[in-house]
Formats: C-alpha cells, structure tokens, sequence
C-alpha cells in the first residue's frame, strides 16, 4: 500500500505501474486497492514548505506515512506496526 500513497502524493493526476511506468486506470486501482486514486498533492505542500531539500524528502519518505483518515503526514513513535 506504501506505493499507491507515495502516487497519491507525487503530483501525478494518474498512478503508474512500479516496473514499466505505465498509467494505471482507476478502475484497476479499485479493483486492487479497494478504493480510488486519491491525488494528495506533492509531500513538500504537505509540508508547508515552499522548498525541501532533497535529504528532509527522503527523511520524510522513510520516517512518516500518510494518515489514513485525513491523509496528512504522520511519524511513528512506537507499536507492532
């Protein structure tokens, strides 16, 4: 599930396949994921930050995930997940 999210928070207006890159419909997506594409916006407007530089991106995408309710960068402290 961690591929779709970083999708949905890349910009893209569609997902693509993680091998060869190609759109994937929506309608795959439901049928994969249960649920549609939800584009979120870029990480770095999530941040609200006008410029992130490329090692807090990468620390971001390493050490938080998107809430699954509200979609909004989250850091783990601690739990079985």
């Amino acid at each position: 599930v961690r591929w779709i999210e970083k999708e949905e928070t890349s910009g893209q207006d569609a997902p693509t396949c993680p091998i060869c890159r190609v759109n994937i419909e929506d309608e795959d997506v439901r049928r994969i994921f249960g649920r549609s594409f939800e584009p979120r916006g870029k990480i770095m407007d999530e941040a609200n930050s006008e410029e992130i530089d490329e090692f807090t991106l990468h620390w971001l995408n390493e050490n938080t995930a998107l809430c699954e309710g509200c979609g909004s960068r989250i850091e783990k402290e601690s739990g079985c997940n």
